[in-house]
């Protein structure tokens, strides 16, 4: 599984093992599964990476849109909050309730594929990516345009908090999204599309959850295709010369880079025709192969050279992770710059810590709170990995993440991704983080103006009519959207 709750004894003060959910019948159109909650014991919620938790005080798996309105209306009569979870990936707090006020409502219950018009898939909210990209290409040759890195993700989850794979020209997830219903903070139900409340529809494919519950997405696919991955070495310091030639030649390239080294790797995918033949051959062969799983090329369905198998999933080890979106003609300056960073803090570093920085490229969007919204992105990712039982060393991560931060927020406007790690300031006080002098401003000031303060103020607008009391905004979200009010604090000025 990739999230669970765990009944924790609070009196004795022991940790069980992973709970199974209960099935209950609770007077919902559909049965759900409601983890119970009780004076000795709590519900308890991990990210994958175990980095981030929280205590709902109830737990509701939706089978059905009239599940999301009921359990909405249920919750909006007593005045408590809902948080939906998806597939549990985000390393940030977007998708945390509030703890023991919460509602955690997940959409696991929801993963049909609805109707296929063409190449126009209806599909309800919950469904888990991979199995998405199976079921197309099994039973009707389709396939989504892009990926990222791992399929595990809900295909709202993904969306939500602007998930994407690299292509210089092509969008993220969320612009794969041609139709969806979303659900209000008072159960009302909404249709919209780029022309049908298209404010609430540029708004909701990037919601990051403040404006309402998407049951169900319609996606453009297109015809189901093959492409051949390819990795190879590079040295950094050639790598940084030939990027122009290197993007022109590969309009999917992702490459990536060891610090405190020259060593850095090329990532690319292309197109090959449809009879080319699956590399490496047999059953068990191409891209998700599991007799090969380290290759330095392969070739296979499109999806399969995208992203993740089940069994590669598994086997990862845990790490942390933050991403910053830049202007893509800043990229290679943010890069060097980044890299003259992290120079300062050799005497620092642990070199048994594995890090390592990736980088990545996204067309445009029109999307409010896209991180892409309004400029072609470069994404640039730090990962600090540790093994199968814990993710990466935490002071490491800080160090390293609050540097890319510091630096894309202060010379080029970055945007950090809503689903993985990102640094706030609550009060507007700077800080300092090895020779890097951050801004002063409180994160709401910033993120409207990096984001530009129409996009910004049209997005709060729309978040204040679908939601008006605020049910889907937990502190993850205040944090980062409410500069004058009261916020919780968190052992210190600096939380993330």
């Amino acid at each position: 599984m990739t999230f669970s709750f765990r009944a924790a004894a609070i009196v004795l003060g022991l940790t069980c093992c992973w709970a199974d959910p209960l099935s209950l019948e609770s007077g919902l159109s559909s049965p759900i599964s409601v983890f119970p909650a009780s004076i000795s014991y709590g519900l308890h919620f991990s990210t994958w990476d175990g980095r981030k938790s929280c205590r709902p005080r109830e737990y509701r798996v939706a089978k059905a849109e009239e599940d999301v309105v009921e359990i909405i209306q249920r919750v909006a009569k007593e005045g408590e909050k809902v948080k939906v979870i998806g597939a549990g990936l985000s390393f940030s707090g977007v998708q945390l309730a509030d703890d023991d006020v919460g509602v955690m409502l997940s959409l696991d219950g929801m993963n049909r594929i609805l109707s296929v018009k063409g190449t126009q898939v209806e599909v309800e909210a919950g469904i888990r990516l991979r199995d998405l990209c199976e079921r197309l290409a099994a039973d009707h040759g389709l396939a989504l345009p892009n990926l990222g890195a791992t399929a595990t993700q809900s295909i709202v989850g993904a969306a939500s908090t602007g998930t994407h794979g690299t292509g210089t020209e092509l969008g993220a997830i969320a612009t794969q999204i041609v139709r969806l219903r979303v659900v209000d903070g008072k159960g009302g139900v909404h249709e919209t599309s780029e022309t049908e409340d298209a404010e609430l529809f540029r708004a909701a494919r990037v919601g990051v959850g403040a404006v309402g519950v998407i049951t169900r997405v319609t996606l453009q696919a297109v015809p189901l295709w093959k492409m051949q991955f390819t990795s190879f070495p590079y040295s950094l310091t050639n790598l940084l010369k030939d990027l122009p030639n290197l993007m022109s030649q590969y309009k999917r390239l992702q490459w990536s880079f060891t610090p405190f080294s020259d060593n850095a790797t090329v990532l690319v995918r292309e197109d090959v025709p449809w009879d080319t033949p699956i590399d490496p051959p047999g059953p068990d062969g191409g891209c998700w192969s599991k007799t090969q799983p380290t290759r330095p090329t392969c070739t296979d369905l499109s999806y399969k050279t995208l992203t993740d198998s089940q069994q590669q999933y598994k086997s990862r080890k845990l790490y942390t992770e933050m991403e910053m979106f830049v202007p893509v003609e800043d990229s290679r300056k943010a890069i060097e710059d980044y890299v003259a960073w992290i120079d300062t803090v050799r005497d620092q570093h642990d070199p048994a810590v594995s890090v390592s920085v990736m980088v990545r490229y996204v067309a445009s969007d029109d999307i409010f709170l896209s991180p892409m919204s309004g400029r072609d992105t470069a994404v640039l990712s730090v990962i600090v990995a540790g093994d199968r039982q814990q993710s990466g060393d935490p002071g490491e991560f800080e160090s390293f993440s609050k540097g890319l931060q510091g630096v894309c927020e202060t010379k080029y406007k970055g945007r950090p991704h809503w689903g993985k790690v990102n640094w706030t300031r609550l009060t507007g006080q700077s800080w300092e983080n090895q020779n890097l002098f951050l801004r002063e401003e409180k994160t709401p000031e910033y993120l409207r103006r990096a984001y530009g303060e129409e996009n910004w103020d049209r997005f709060q607008k729309v978040m204040q009519r679908m939601d008006p009391q605020g049910m889907f905004v937990n502190s993850y979200l205040r944090e980062r959207f409410f500069a004058n009010e009261e916020r919780i604090q968190r052992n210190s000025v600096i939380v993330e």
